[in-house]
């Protein structure tokens, strides 16, 4: 994935690579360790400005990228997991144990991405509605203990002052207070890993919403017939 994101991203990248160590040939592989090539660098937040600006983008817009387009994201993307040699440019992204699938559908059929960009998408609009309708797919379509309820509380959530992240964690526990348990991929998957490249400051809250945006506006438009249908 990363070694396709070096090409796809080249015109981004301006010198810029990810390399994913390799295991260690002779070394068995167990369900807690792997054994892989050592990498060389330093964690983000002890580079440079200068550095911190050219690779935080990248971190960013890489997770993003496969997570919208190729259904794969791991939401573990913090600082410590990934390390960064700026004289060399390469991005070493280490630590995959909480990386996570999501479905991909032909344009006409929903799949796991399209839920979760809609979700996302509802979320930044407040429109209640949506949020309700594509959470509870999200959730196995399971139906809320008391309907009017679940709306009223996620009306009072869109309609708060709170940040993007106690927006996600409020409406969740709201869905959850109701019987309508989102499934933990989408949780500790999805959102987690959303909010941990978010809170990294990798780039600014404008830069971050504005690549999140984009990724959603482009997955919607790939699935316009379905999107379409969905209005």
């Amino acid at each position: 994935l990363y070694g396709k994101l070096n090409r796809s991203m080249r015109s981004k990248l301006k010198g810029w690579r990810f390399e994913v160590p390799d295991l260690i040939e002779g070394f068995q592989v167990r369900d807690t360790i792997l054994f892989v090539e050592k990498a060389e660098g330093t964690t983000f937040h002890k580079l440079s400005a200068r550095d911190q600006s050219e690779a935080g983008p990248l971190i960013t817009d890489s997770s993003l990228t496969l997570l919208f387009r190729k259904g794969w994201f791991d939401a573990d993307r913090h600082a410590g997991n990934q390390l960064i040699d700026a004289d060399r440019k390469v991005i070493h992204p280490l630590d995959f144990g909480q990386a996570t699938d999501f479905s991909v559908a032909l344009p006409w059929k929903s799949d796991e991405r399209y839920e979760l960009a809609q979700f996302l998408r509802a979320l930044a609009s407040g429109d209640a509605d949506a949020v309700i309708k594509h959470g509870r797919v999200m959730a196995g379509n399971a139906k809320p203990s008391v309907p009017e309820a679940l709306k009223a509380e996620i009306l009072k959530v869109l309609s708060g002052g709170a940040g993007l992240a106690d927006k996600v964690i409020a409406l969740a526990t709201a869905f959850a207070e109701q019987g309508v348990r989102l499934d933990g991929k989408f949780t500790f998957g999805a959102f987690k890993g959303l909010m941990t490249l978010y809170g990294e400051g990798y780039v600014p809250e404008d830069g971050f919403r504005d690549l999140l945006a984009r990724e959603i506006g482009r997955l919607l438009k790939k699935k316009l017939p379905l999107t379409l249908m969905g209005r």
